[in-house]
């Protein structure tokens, strides 16, 4: 019934049968094949034109119709955007399970999905390892692994997609490489692409936004790794044993692997994970200042600079120092009681890949290089040590206060002068906060965005 529903002047009985056919009209929701003449925000229309009805209900614009359900040849009633109540091939409240493969994926929203089957999906239950993390280091160190029941859905220009893999897979660092072969010491992206063929694809990139030839718009950035900055050998390794044994340049380093799930909670470049301190570390000692980046590959050595304008670098980027019991931890597989090759300043003055006087690799377990044996480290720890006195605060200008008496700050690794004294466990307690001098320098440290339960 689709009469108007506006009454126009006219005798009592043609008022009359007008408004008959306005109520009747509406107690049938304007029930038809056709759409209504006449439309109004949040009018009910119960289209007749196809086997099933299909209820629908005007939008608050008054410019188009939103599907409310459908109606069946038997009367019932099946919502939008669900299932049939009766439809046995899918596992619902109420119904006995019949396997995975009839289990329905919500969208993005938790939403069921359309009956078209484009979210229906032969699900596996996410290894628990998922759960904390869906990259790994591959079957060599050249492959990362992509963890089995792993499910990201990207939007495209294309519309939205779903990357699921029900299996543990493995993707090649320099097959997949966007273009070039791996450098050494370098930060990787990991996406997520369009592909022709396949739908979607893996690609990494040197580029923190997009792989070269593609755009920002299409892809999605999955994680990513820092590469070996020089090889590591038996021969030149603290150990024969040293977990980085093995190790080419340019290739995957295990410990700097991140995904959107197990990453540090500012930017993840040039940064390690510590897994007994569930910490990430900086790799390098400190090269950048201001809101640069302070771990960087062959970044000139930030020095001579107080502890309170160091820490202010990596404030300013969301890090901070170690802790002195968090240092011993990280600096841990690095050679010990040795200082950097030639006891002296470097020249250059660089960071990351520098030999010890016995010729080996200043390392730690952890892919942390030079923790002890190059400068002395800031650390987190200060102590109000006594005195008296005003004296010249840290800082350009000293424009933001001054120290009365003594206030000293922790140091650890040793120097390059400090020889036999080096070491992961190596401390001077003697600096004060302001001291400045070329043999030290900082090293930053950030908690992870998702913690994960340590065991001691």
């Amino acid at each position: 019934m689709q009469k108007s529903v506006t009454i126009q002047d006219g005798s009592g009985s043609e008022v009359l049968e007008q408004l008959n056919n306005a109520f009747e009209t509406l107690a049938s929701s304007n029930s038809g094949g056709t759409e209504p003449q006449q439309t109004y925000s949040g009018m009910l229309w119960l289209d007749t034109s196809s086997t099933d009805s299909v209820l629908k209900q005007r939008n608050a614009d008054n410019t188009g119709w939103a599907t409310i359900g459908t109606i069946d040849e038997d009367g019932l009633f099946h919502p939008a955007n669900t299932v049939a109540s009766d439809d046995e091939t899918v596992t619902k409240k109420g119904n006995i399970f019949n396997q995975a493969n009839k289990l329905v994926q919500l969208d993005s929203e938790g939403k069921l999905p359309m009956l078209d089957g484009s979210l229906l999906t032969n699900l596996t239950i996410p290894t628990s390892a998922a759960k904390t993390h869906y990259l790994e280091a591959g079957s060599d160190h050249s492959k990362i692994k992509v963890l089995g029941g792993t499910s990201i859905e990207i939007e495209t220009t294309d519309g939205r997609k779903q990357f699921t893999l029900t299996e543990d897979t493995e993707f090649s660092f320099p097959q997949k490489l966007d273009v070039g072969s791996p450098i050494p010491g370098k930060d990787y992206s990991m996406f997520i692409v369009p592909d022709e063929e396949t739908g979607l694809d893996v690609k990494f990139s040197l580029n923190s936004t997009a792989p070269e030839g593609y755009a920002v718009s299409d892809v999605f950035r999955i994680g990513g790794f820092h590469t070996m900055c020089v090889s590591i050998t038996a021969a030149n390794a603290p150990s024969a044993s040293h977990p980085y044994v093995g190790y080419n340049a340019g290739e995957i380093m295990f410990t700097t692997i991140w995904d959107q799930l197990h990453r540090p909670k500012c930017s993840p470049n040039g940064m390690a994970y510590v897994s007994k301190l569930d910490l990430w570390v900086d790799i390098y000692n400190q090269s950048g200042k201001d809101g640069a980046e302070t771990s960087v590959f062959g970044g000139t050595r930030v020095h001579s600079r107080c502890w309170d304008d160091h820490a202010e670098d990596m404030r300013l980027i969301g890090k901070r120092f170690l802790w002195d019991h968090e240092f011993t931890e990280a600096a841990e597989g690095s050679p010990q009681k040795v200082a950097v090759k030639g006891a002296a300043q470097p020249n250059p003055d660089t960071t990351g890949g520098h030999m010890a006087t016995n010729n080996l690799y200043i390392i730690s377990k952890y892919g942390l290089w030079e923790m002890p044996g190059l400068q002395w480290q800031w650390l987190a720890n200060v102590g109000a040590n006594g005195g008296s006195g005003w004296s010249g605060a840290c800082g350009a200008g000293n424009n933001k206060g001054q120290l009365y008496g003594a206030s000293n700050a922790l140091l650890a690794g040793g120097g390059w002068s400090d020889s036999s004294y080096c070491g992961s466990r190596s401390r001077d307690g003697a600096a004060g906060r302001g001291a400045v001098f070329a043999g030290g320098g900082g090293r930053g440290a950030c908690e992870p965005l998702v913690s994960r339960l340590i065991v001691a």
